[in-house]
């Protein structure tokens, strides 16, 4: 008969350490004449774990493999786990390869399930690492059974089963009683939960690599990052930048953000005096075709069709349109016009007026036929003294941003406009931030421009924006960002050692050039130059004219000069 669950004390022992040992609950015990050999057995066991030393037949060797360093592991110490009471009964184990069913006794210990032949443990048969299990599965519905029963035809007809699901192979158990079996997944589910929060720090990032999901892993793989003796400073990027690219599902960890935005601000008033919502555009404005397609929105080419109107706007005009149904589409919209109506800079796009029409938002710029850098690289035939231009055009913007507490965010080629006459032009501030009352926490932005600070989730600000420059004009001097073929690898790089060796052919570059990029790109924001310091730079000297910058802009456009 078995009796019920108790518990067997080892007389108040006290360790070398002056601990306590862990007494032993046994679920379903049952009388036999081993059961006080089998106690003084776990006693010389607990004994030699003390000492260093473990007697043939235990299981030094498994936890050896399974709690030894292992590649992506930190150097740091883990935090010890929470000790649990030993758990041990009998329980029916189907086999892996020959699928039949034998009763083994079973042995819950830290964290550590060791099966044995006989109650006394001796001749251990195997063990399972806790750390490995993803799931267990109580069989106790009819539904249940019948879909276990179709996977694996040896099930049938088993009472009181459950499932240990590991990545090797999948646990089949039966227990002696449906109350025994409560037990025991009672106990598991237990010491699993205390595993998935040991797995993670006071911020809820994993505290070593191997502890993100297998599919993660696999990606991150795949990337060539080099996961061996990963530092956990650098696993917390690497985990952020998994979390902002949304890789997987599963990785769900707090990302700590800040707490009062500027975009969550606003109120009904600043909507109505930013959009005009009793002006039909279709009458001040002739859509023509798309010219462009963003995160938020596309963009047309545009005639004016008001006469007084073209005097201030010219004929042609840029609108983007954007959903302005849901709360975030309002958010986003209005943060954008917030900043946008307030800058007033040679280097910034011009800005006419915003429209509401039918639950979609017409916001009406200058139209600049020039493209963006992004096809200026690809296109036209710049030179050292052009990009010498490029980067005091933006610098000058980015300065003139900055002394109004405006944080771009989003700075990147694509957001870089030229115009036929020559014209250098700042556009997109759906993602600016203003740092009057100073710095966020936040992770936004395009995966090559993003900052070390930002992909740290430490707070940035205007610093951001600088990096971003400069992995701008690394486009220009290289044809890429770095690591274009790897948004992964670029976030991970650029927040655990940013660009060590930024110009692929310094040679081709002047000495002033190859220093004012490697200024811009370090590490530290605090210090890393401002757009002040930078325009004060002597590569600048070096930039065109204004005519020269138009003429290579024109021949590029195929205009004939």
């Amino acid at each position: 008969m078995a009796a019920e669950a108790k518990t067997v004390n080892f007389g108040g022992e006290v360790g070398d350490d002056g601990a306590q040992i862990i007494e032993s609950r046994v679920i379903g015990l049952r009388v036999s004449n081993n059961r006080d050999r089998r106690v003084s057995r776990f006693r010389s066991r607990k004994a030699s774990r003390r000492s260093g030393k473990l007697e043939k037949g235990g299981s030094r060797k498994n936890i050896k493999k399974y709690f030894g360093k292992k590649d992506g592991d930190d150097e740091e110490d883990m935090p010890p786990k929470k000790p649990f009471p030993i758990v041990e009964g009998y329980l029916t184990k189907m086999g892996a390869n020959v699928k039949n069913w034998k009763k083994r006794w079973v042995v819950l210990e830290n964290y550590m399930l060791t099966y044995y032949k006989t109650e006394d443990g001796r001749g251990a048969c195997g063990t399972i690492n806790l750390e490995e299990v993803s799931r267990i599965n109580d069989v106790a519905t009819p539904e249940k059974r019948e879909v276990i029963e179709r996977e694996e035809k040896n099930t049938v007809g088993k009472d009181h089963l459950f499932l240990l699901y590991t990545p090797a192979r999948v646990w089949y158990f039966c227990a002696e009683n449906e109350k025994a079996k409560r037990e025991w997944i009672t106990v598991l589910k237990e010491q699993l939960g205390e595993i998935q929060a040991w797995r993670v720090d006071h911020r809820g990032n994993p505290r070593q690599y191997k502890f993100l999901p297998k599919e993660v892993r696999d990606v991150v793989e795949k990337s060539k990052i080099p996961v061996k003796k990963m530092k956990h400073s650098e696993l917390q990027v690497l985990t952020n930048a998994i979390r902002f690219l949304k890789v997987s599902r599963q990785v769900n960890y707090t990302q700590h953000r800040c707490s009062n935005p500027s975009y969550l601000q606003f109120s009904v008033q600043e909507e109505d005096n930013l959009i005009h919502k009793n002006v039909n555009p279709n009458s001040l404005y002739k859509i023509r075709s798309m010219i462009g397609r963003g995160g938020f929105g596309c963009v047309f080419d545009a005639l004016v069709i008001d006469k007084e109107r073209q005097k201030e706007e010219g004929v042609h005009v840029a609108v983007k349109k954007m959903p302005h149904r849901t709360e975030d589409d309002k958010q986003n919209n209005l943060n954008e016009l917030r900043f946008i109506s307030k800058t007033n800079h040679e280097n910034i796009v011009r800005y006419f007026g915003s429209y509401l029409w039918r639950d979609e938002l017409w916001v009406v710029m200058e139209m600049m036929e020039g493209g963006p850098l992004t096809k200026a690289i690809m296109e036209y035939n710049f030179q050292e003294k052009h990009l010498a231009y490029l980067c005091r055009a933006i610098l000058r913007s980015l300065d003139h941003l900055h002394d109004m507490h405006i944080c771009h965010r989003d700075l990147k080629s694509e957001n870089i406009m030229l115009t036929r006459e020559g014209e250098v032009k700042l556009i997109d501030f759906g993602l600016a931030e203003t740092t009057e009352n100073g710095w966020v926490i936040d992770i936004l932005g395009s995966p090559f421009w993003i900052s070390p600070e930002m992909i740290q989730l430490k707070p940035h600000g205007p610093p951001v924006d600088i990096w971003a420059f400069a992995i701008s004009v690394l486009e220009v001097m290289n044809g890429r960002p770095p690591h274009d073929d790897n948004a992964l690898c670029a976030l991970y790089y650029a927040g655990t050692q940013g660009v060590p060796k930024p110009v692929e052919n310094p040679s081709q570059w002047s000495k002033e050039a190859n220093d004012f990029v490697a200024k811009a790109l370090v590490m530290d924001p605090k210090l890393r130059p401002t757009a002040k310091e930078l325009l004060k730079h002597p590569f600048l000297d070096n930039a065109c004219t204004r005519e020269e910058m138009k003429e290579s802009i024109l021949v590029g456009m195929g205009v004939a000069v």
